[in-house]
């Protein structure tokens, strides 16, 4: 028997990132000291971790870590300098310039607020992931293939990546949402 069905799959991502004072900082500010939030790009080799899971391969295809890196301006193959923001392509494999690999230590699912959401969370510790200059996050597997990627959108008036700062007296959170959807 033969089934032919014209079932399309969807992944969608939004990734948002929150730096909270670490206990080192000035107690006199509030906790939480800023952030971002955007869409990311599911790349290519998702179907290749969508496929895995399905063949039962968990331990290798399981969502696993939060790539940070600071490689929003850089080149996909020849990760030089462009002197402007490069946007995620399809085809990404990797995060350009990687400063830390974060464990996703959560994964957050509300049945009744999205049955086809799943929330992944890391966080960075105040001696973990420090930069000046984060501009670029990636979701990835055990295995380390790239489901989703992220370059941060440039400030007003400017072309590069915009740039994230995040000091050893911080904590660095990162929720990374996933949602499939059938057509």
């Amino acid at each position: 028997m033969y089934v032919n069905d014209n079932t399309r799959v969807s992944l969608k991502g939004r990734v948002h990132v929150a730096k909270y004072a670490g206990p080192l900082h000035d107690a006199s500010t509030d906790a939480y000291l800023g952030g971002f939030t955007g869409d990311n790009l599911v790349v290519n080799s998702a179907e290749t971790v969508l496929v895995g899971l399905m063949r039962r391969d968990i331990a290798a295809y399981i969502p696993q870590n939060v790539v940070i890196g600071t490689g929003g301006d850089l080149e996909q193959v020849s990760k030089l300098d462009s002197g402007a923001r490069v946007a995620p392509a399809a085809t990404d494999t990797e995060v350009r310039q990687v400063i830390a690999r974060l464990p996703i230590v959560q994964v957050v699912y509300d049945e009744a607020a999205d049955p086809n959401t799943f929330t992944y969370v890391a966080i960075a510790k105040p001696s973990e992931a420090t930069t000046g200059s984060l501009n670029e996050l990636g979701l990835e597997s055990a295995n380390q293939t790239l489901i989703s990627h992220y370059v941060t959108e440039p400030a007003a008036g400017e072309t590069r990546a915009k740039k994230f700062p995040k000091s050893t007296l911080e904590y660095l959170v990162v929720r990374w949402s996933l949602t499939l959807t059938l057509s």
